[in-house]
């Protein structure tokens, strides 16, 4: 008798640790997937601006899943597809609220092309953004094809000649490697996208420093390291 009272007392102190052990799993499940820990909110912003609807839509998606799954990575790699988009964070705070934070492209150029009279609106690293109201004051970049780098190094010509208080009427993407600037005097300046364009720059400023220079010249051409002057 006693033997079986200390039998029985052994299979209860073995089944303990079982109880445990599956109260903690159901725990863990429960947890997991239970409603607590389900996406239910989403803050988003674009600067200091809320996110647009379509943003707002494709995050929406999300809504119901639990937060311990949702990938931040792939949620920041969708938007910044986005052409419009230059960064992007996307945070868990927990329980249940997802916070995305969205750095906008900024509109640097304006650029027409010979196939299109319409204006694109381009950012400092040449991306083609969405049309949108026009930033007062951008520079106007003629250009035969839509050449990144040639679209990046006629945007920093355009704020080196504002910077140093060269006024100018157009630049003018001739090729690949040669741009054209329209001075408001109405001498043309060719540049070469293959230089510095600051050392360019210093030279077209030295000879136009030159009060002798008469007639006024048509076209100076500092590509070369001995700028070229035609009347």
């Amino acid at each position: 008798m006693n033997w079986l009272k200390l039998h029985r007392r052994a299979r209860k102190l073995l089944s303990l640790p079982r109880l445990l052990s599956l109260t903690l799993v159901s725990l863990i499940v429960f947890i997991i997937a239970g409603p607590a820990l389900r996406l239910r909110r989403i803050f988003c912003q674009v600067d200091t601006n809320p996110c647009p609807t379509s943003v707002l839509s494709q995050l929406q998606q999300l809504q119901g899943r639990s937060v311990l799954f949702l990938n931040t990575a792939n949620i920041t790699k969708s938007l910044l597809d986005i052409p419009d988009y230059k960064a992007a964070t996307a945070t868990v705070n927990f329980p249940s609220t997802l916070r995305v934070t969205i750095a906008p492209r900024t509109p640097a150029a304006q650029v027409i092309t010979a196939s299109d009279s319409a204006r694109l609106l381009v950012d400092d690293e040449g991306i083609i953004l969405s049309p949108a109201a026009t930033p007062a004051n951008l520079p106007v970049i003629f250009a035969s094809t839509l050449d990144s780098e040639s679209l990046v190094y006629s945007i920093k010509l355009a704020q080196l000649l504002t910077t140093n208080f060269l006024s100018y009427q157009q630049i003018t993407i001739v090729s690949p490697q040669t741009l054209e600037v329209v001075l408001s005097s109405g001498v043309r300046v060719r540049f070469t996208s293959l230089k510095d364009a600051s050392s360019q720059l210093r030279s077209l400023q030295l000879i136009l420093r030159q009060a002798t220079i008469d007639p006024i010249p048509q076209l100076i051409d500092v590509r070369f390291d001995k700028p070229v002057i035609s009347h």
